[in-house]
């Protein structure tokens, strides 16, 4: 077979791919994928039965719908436009989410008033008709973080985020929100309430799992208290987040350090030192343990190391 018959045959195998289906089927499908929050792939289907049937509105409001997932009603507008256009009957989905938008209008009005209650409303009744809009539930959050109930907040954005997880206007929300626990943890710490600043680092992560800062924190704080298993449990799972996160490795090092565990606790600070070589006290705890294990040329090369990165540093 000659180069030219393979290329056309290459094109003619992707067009009956694309123009081989039926627009219905791709419709279900992206529909379904739009169920699990695989807003990408239903796109693509949507987009496809649009290449093989342009006029085929109901593909329309699904991109319509994608949109709204997404918390971006201007797009999801355009495209209930777009199929109006194409099939009058829908006409019905076009005018819901112009009264989505008036809702909206009516909350960001009644916030400025100061009439938090009335907005809610609005924005409750927006999300108990489509629960899949991001951006009723990141415009709640919004209101009660300027409301300063940091709390109701949190669980507002991550529900944004729980329909959306790449909508960055709540993923920035819940960051700040997350990061204001973990301050607060951390004065309750300092100020030697143990008992509040891990009711604080757990806090934050009700709302984002994925916050390693309250792990380590978390890991910190249960090796002050003597608990080595819980510590090395925290510290791992913020390794498991963020594998170079070199002060977990350092105190890991530290915690196995303790138990005695001398051994573990070398391969927890080399690790501190090959991601960060400017670690002083990684270089100083694993010069010392060699000292104890009568290894007393790698001692001195590391403790001088430490020395020469840092010059007052005290083991040196």
């Amino acid at each position: 077979m000659s180069k030219y018959s393979k290329s056309l045959l290459s094109i003619l195998m992707i067009t009956f791919a694309v123009f081989g289906q039926d627009p219905e089927v791709l419709l279900n499908k992206g529909q379904a994928l739009m169920e699990v929050g695989d807003l990408a792939e239903a796109e693509s289907l949507f987009n496809q039965a649009l290449q093989i049937d342009p006029s085929f509105a109901p593909a329309q409001v699904g991109l319509s719908k994608c949109w709204l997932h997404r918390g971006d009603l201007d797009k999801a507008y355009e495209h209930s436009i777009k199929a109006v256009q194409m099939d009058e009957e829908l006409l019905s989905w076009s005018n819901d989410l112009i009264d989505v938008r008036n809702r909206i209008q009516n909350g960001k009005r009644n916030i400025q008033q100061g009439l938090y209650e009335e907005a809610l409303k609005d924005y409750n009744a927006i999300l108990i008709k489509y629960p899949y809009y991001s951006g009723a539930a990141y415009s709640m959050g919004l209101m009660k973080f300027r409301q300063k109930d940091i709390e109701s907040a949190a669980s507002y954005f991550k529900q944004a985020l729980d329909i959306y997880p790449d909508h960055q206007k709540a993923r920035k929300g819940l960051d700040n929100v997350t990061k204001q626990f973990l301050n607060n943890g951390n004065k309750a710490y300092k100020r030697g309430d143990l008992e509040k600043a891990t009711a604080l680092y757990k806090k934050a992560l009700k709302y984002d799992s994925g916050f390693y800062h309250s792990y380590y924190q978390l890991g910190v704080l249960e090796k002050k208290l003597g608990n080595s298993d819980m510590a090395i449990s925290y510290l791992s799972k913020v390794l498991e987040i963020k594998p170079d996160h070199d002060k977990s490795w350092f105190t890991l090092g530290t915690v196995y350090e303790t138990n005695n565990d001398l051994d573990s606790a070398i391969v927890k600070y080399q690790k501190t030192i090959d991601l960060n070589p400017g670690y002083t006290r990684a270089y100083g705890n694993l010069g010392n343990i060699y000292i104890n294990k009568k290894d007393y040329a790698s001692a001195e090369y590391l403790l001088k190391t430490a020395t020469q990165i840092d010059p007052t540093y005290a083991n040196g």
